[in-house]
């Protein structure tokens, strides 16, 4: 198995690797469904907890690279960390 470098954004990285990489916004269609299907996560969609910690897969890797604040003042990523940990 590679490595991708840090600064390789997913998509051009993808024909090095074999990968498929799908690109979603919150506005994706049925986003949940696409949050389901992927081995890999990387969240950075600037809302609190946009992603749902039930859509994740069993066993996905999950990168959430947000940094947020909620309401009450709390830190929190893109993705809700509670459900998606075992």
């Amino acid at each position: 198995m590679q490595a991708i470098a840090s600064s390789h954004p997913p998509p051009r990285a993808a024909p090095r690797t074999n990968a498929t990489v799908t690109m979603c916004h919150s506005r994706t269609r049925d986003l949940a469904a696409e949050v389901r299907r992927a081995e890999i996560v990387v969240a950075a969609v600037g809302r609190p907890e946009l992603v749902a910690g039930d859509w994740i897969a069993e066993g996905a890797i999950v990168l959430d690279v947000g940094i947020n604040r909620t309401a009450e003042g709390k830190l929190v990523g893109g993705v809700e960390l509670r459900p998606a940990v075992p």
